[in-house]
């Protein structure tokens, strides 16, 4: 179950924050950026990333089934496998008690600290996924200061389509600046995508966020 969970997930939904992580907002203008904000790698130079996301198949997957717990007819069980060569994922597994008929979609949820980034990333790179949920994501981190072409989420956010695609941003977002590294980033996916703003502190959910996560995910 672990496995084919993993291979067949649907979705990817990524939350970007941290409990422990609380910035002032910049006063001086920032003035961080790269050629690729302005001119995404091209589909020669982008093949060439895939190697580093092709899963070694002469690896042994080594799936680790850990504590189980059901609580109101939901399975939850701590899961480990190895990706790379001795670098061990930890996930939590979740699933219906009572078995379902047919096969059925899953969402593979990644926790906060460049989990949108990640997830923008994964998105485009991992094609079997049917669609990707962006929160609180952009281009620039407050404490970010470079990174290289492989790593720049700006090179893969329009890769993402014709996957459906929902970014979540806030106005107030005190880690991704909203307009030197939300919006110039935002301006880079492609159709089919939503776009929804709230003016909430970064990491922070509202009612709002939640009801336009709940029927995004109903819909697709």
């Amino acid at each position: 179950m672990p496995t084919r969970f993993i291979r067949y997930a649907a979705l990817v939904v990524a939350l970007l924050g941290s409990s422990s992580i609380a910035f002032a907002q910049e006063t001086v203008p920032d003035t961080r950026t790269d050629r690729w904000l302005t001119n995404p790698v091209g589909d020669a130079t982008f093949q060439t990333y895939l190697e580093f996301f092709a899963y070694n198949k002469s690896l042994p997957f080594d799936v680790v089934v850990g504590e189980t717990t059901t609580e109101q007819g939901i399975v939850r069980q701590h899961v480990t496998y190895q990706s790379t060569q001795q670098i061990t994922v930890t996930a939590y597994l979740y699933r219906q008690e009572s078995p379902t008929a047919g096969s059925r979609g899953g969402i593979i949820y990644l926790h906060g600290g460049r989990g949108a980034v990640l997830s923008s990333i994964a998105g485009a790179a991992e094609t079997r996924l049917a669609g990707v949920a962006l929160l609180h994501g952009g281009h620039f981190g407050l404490l970010v200061q470079s990174h290289r072409p492989a790593a720049c989420p700006v090179n893969y956010v329009g890769r993402i389509s014709p996957r459906p695609l929902l970014m979540m941003n806030t106005t107030s977002d005190t880690y991704f600046l909203p307009e030197t590294t939300i919006r110039p980033w935002i301006r880079l996916a492609r159709d089919p995508m939503e776009i929804h703003w709230t003016d909430t502190p970064h990491r922070f959910m509202s009612e709002e966020d939640r009801s336009t996560m709940l029927a995004w995910l109903r819909k697709r």
